[in-house]
């Protein structure tokens, strides 16, 4: 291995049972996101006593994760050094999905993720009809507009 890279690294998890503080079954742990490991290992390394993530707050003192809109839903945690040779590749590696740089929007509009646009003006008046979103008008639909008498 090349000077200067360390030969360990850091790994944050957190418990995954259904009941988190009992010891009647075997402990499942689930490695928080590469991104999430970092904000919390630079957070224990600065010394600080919590590490804020987009929906949890890691305490590190008591060794718990906690909801942050929900502070009764807590989880322990734990900081794991290992030998780099050891550790797995990443998840996130492997789970997106592939865009078709031809098609980078295909099967969006099947599946109700983009809505379809109608490339008709629009006057800049009140609505006579409401439109549910995600739906498309019919080719015959118009806006009436409406006159201005002065």
């Amino acid at each position: 291995m090349a000077s200067g890279v360390p030969n360990t690294c850091v790994r944050w998890m957190w418990k995954a049972n259904s009941d988190p503080f009992s010891d009647s079954e075997p402990a499942t742990w689930e490695l928080y996101s590469d991104v999430e490991n970092i904000i919390i290992e630079d957070a224990f390394q600065a010394g600080q006593s919590h590490a804020v993530l987009d929906t949890y707050s890691i305490n590190f003192k008591r060794g718990i994760q906690i909801l942050n809109y929900d502070g009764k839903k807590q989880r322990p945690i734990k900081r794991e050094i290992i030998n780099r040779a050891d550790q797995p590749p990443r998840k996130e590696r492997f789970t997106f999905t592939p865009i078709d740089p031809d098609r980078p929007f295909a099967g969006l509009y099947e599946t109700g993720g983009i809505a379809k646009i109608s490339c008709r003006p629009v006057p800049c008046t009140a609505f006579t009809r409401i439109i549910p979103y995600r739906t498309v008008p019919p080719d015959n639909f118009s806006i009436p507009y409406r006159t201005v008498t002065a």
